[in-house]
């Protein structure tokens, strides 16, 4: 079954799906820090505050994901945008690295640590990608 983005389930599907990655847990061997997604608030598309699913990542592996109010989201980095920008990101149209690079998404954090990472990041986005999603914008699937 498939979940809206920036929800408690399609949260817990995405750890899932990086815990089941053989290609992030390859690539993401040397990455040890939290990570905050965040989305602007979007009301119309059931987004009424600004949040985040914050990501205790490990060399590979995701301890814990959670759905927090941006506000509230304490990692070291932290990529924001809008709902177009992550729908954009979630389909695998474009990474982001280049989202950020373009300034579709911004990155609270240090850049130079992300760019020594950028296949653990693609790998992230390949996670993503592998979640059944619905985006709230768009006619609903019926199978």
């Amino acid at each position: 079954m498939s979940a809206a983005p920036f929800t408690p389930e399609w949260t817990e599907a995405f750890r899932e799906a990086i815990n089941t990655s053989s290609e992030y847990r390859q690539s993401a061997k040397e990455w040890a820090w939290p990570l905050a997604l965040c989305l602007y608030r979007a009301p119309s598309l059931g987004y009424p505050e600004d949040i985040a699913i914050q990501l205790e990542l490990e060399r590979g592996h995701c301890r814990e994901a959670k759905l927090v109010r941006a506000s509230e989201a304490n990692a070291p980095f932290q990529i924001l945008g809008d709902y177009d920008a992550w729908k954009q990101v979630v389909r695998g149209n474009v990474d982001p690295v280049t989202a950020i690079m373009g300034g579709t998404l911004k990155l609270e954090g240090s850049m130079s640590t992300i760019m020594l990472h950028v296949k653990s990041a693609k790998a992230l986005v390949e996670c993503a990608s592998a979640v059944p999603t619905f985006f709230p914008d768009e006619e609903p699937y019926v199978a």
